[in-house]
């Protein structure tokens, strides 16, 4: 069997005094969607940014690919690692097809302006979002699932090898949030996802790590790793697991 595209190992990060991960390892296999899931404050948009190689950890490491990403160059690192954050800041004035090549510009040498292939990567990003017809329109124009999903566009025009995508069904309506997984799905995209939906993370994911208070709760296939006694030790509070009438889709509501 090939080597993960991605591993990490034993990743620790701290924010001055207080632990923010501990001894947290995951690996990621090409074509494959690994959900990141937690109560707030877990760690989890931490634990992306040292996956992107933005922040470098306590002790740990990070390979992408056979290499390590903390020695990679900025322009190697965008190639084969793309980043969404929660919050994604842009100038309002920015058209949403400008916004989507911000994503080619680690495949650009020096101030070449966008190429061919640039535009179409971006229109097909655009395309595969569902936003195709909002290209020209200021991005501060946009209701806030839009802004979203041009986000994610600019992400899949960068073409890495691995994303990693902190919340990308924020602001998405439920349609528009399975629709993206599913379609993740059949491009065989490789991703890592931080999801708070449990059902999301249970039915569109491969695997699920599971994250409380910056360690692993477990890690492995969602039906394994997303259970009612492993979600109440990490959350705190009693589920009851239901899945729909062809059992194809898992939940978890509260106990009364």
């Amino acid at each position: 069997m090939a080597e993960p595209l991605l591993i990490a190992e034993g990743l620790s990060f701290s924010y001055g005094e207080r632990c923010a991960l501990q001894d947290v390892a995951l690996d990621v296999r090409e074509n494959e969607l690994v959900a990141i899931v937690g109560p707030n404050g877990s760690g989890k948009s931490t634990l992306c940014r040292l996956l992107a190689g933005l922040r470098v950890p306590s002790t740990g490491s990070v390979q992408v690919a056979g290499s390590d990403i903390f020695r990679t160059t900025a322009r190697e690192r965008a190639r084969r690692v793309a980043y969404l954050p929660q919050d994604l800041q842009v100038p309002f004035e920015t058209s949403v097809l400008e916004l989507v090549l911000l994503g080619r510009l680690s495949w650009q040498e020096g101030l070449a302006l966008a190429t061919d292939d640039d535009l179409a990567r971006a229109n097909r990003a655009l395309e595969f979002v569902g936003i195709a017809d909002l290209a020209a329109r200021p991005y501060g124009a946009l209701s806030g699932g839009e802004r979203r999903r041009a986000a994610i566009a600019m992400v899949l025009a960068q073409s890495a090898r691995l994303m990693v995508l902190d919340e990308p069904a924020n602001a998405l309506d439920l349609r528009h949030a399975w629709d993206l997984l599913a379609r993740l799905r059949e491009q065989q995209a490789t991703a890592v996802v931080v999801v708070h939906d449990l059902a999301l993370a249970s039915s569109c994911f491969d695997r699920a790590l599971l994250l409380a208070k910056g360690r692993v709760v477990t890690f492995d296939a969602p039906q394994i790793a997303l259970t009612e006694a492993t979600i109440e030790a990490a959350y705190g509070i009693a589920v009851h697991r239901v899945t729909t009438a062809d059992g194809g889709r898992v939940g978890f509501l509260p106990r009364a």
